[in-house]
């Protein structure tokens, strides 16, 4: 998976956490992996919120990189 990709799907990945979606995929090159994304932080500050989203985002997709993606 190259970086590009990695940045694209953390960005679409934290967007669904954000909006409460229950369901994410990860795409590289030709192969796409479907995870239960966790539930958003409603506490806090937006900017709070955001960190959250994507720290858990990044972790999807280091465990999709580990998993082979």
């Amino acid at each position: 998976m190259t970086l590009q990709e990695e940045n694209k799907n953390t960005e679409l990945l934290a967007n669904a956490i954000q909006r409460g979606e229950d369901y994410g995929s990860v795409k590289s090159a030709n192969t796409e992996r479907s995870f239960v994304l966790p539930t958003p932080q409603r506490a806090g500050t937006m900017t709070q919120q955001r960190c959250y989203a994507v720290d858990k985002a990044r972790e999807i997709v280091e465990s999709a990189k580990l998993g082979g993606l």
